[in-house]
């Protein structure tokens, strides 16, 4: 039964040629769409205008003041307590 299932076309559910009929194509040759010539991946070292190091120290200052906040809150909360 599930030998040939790729190739089975006799199921409804792949059967478009009775769902819909031929249309007028969108884009006729009167009316080309423009090319707009393709730009290639232009490799950028800097994101907005930072060098990677500078990138790197923003992150872990970014981490450091994430674990700081959390760890505050959590004793505000009350959901852990300082040992004095």
């Amino acid at each position: 039964m599930l030998n040939d299932l790729r190739n089975d076309d006799s199921s409804p559910l792949f059967n478009f040629e009775d769902d819909f009929e031929e249309e007028e194509p969108v884009f006729t040759d009167e009316d080309p769409v423009p090319e707009v010539p393709a730009r290639g991946f232009q490799y950028n070292p800097y994101w907005l205008g930072l060098a990677p190091a500078q990138r790197f120290i923003l992150a872990v200052m970014f981490f450091i003041m994430t674990c700081i906040l959390s760890s505050m809150f959590l004793i505000v909360t009350g959901r852990i307590f300082l040992p004095f």
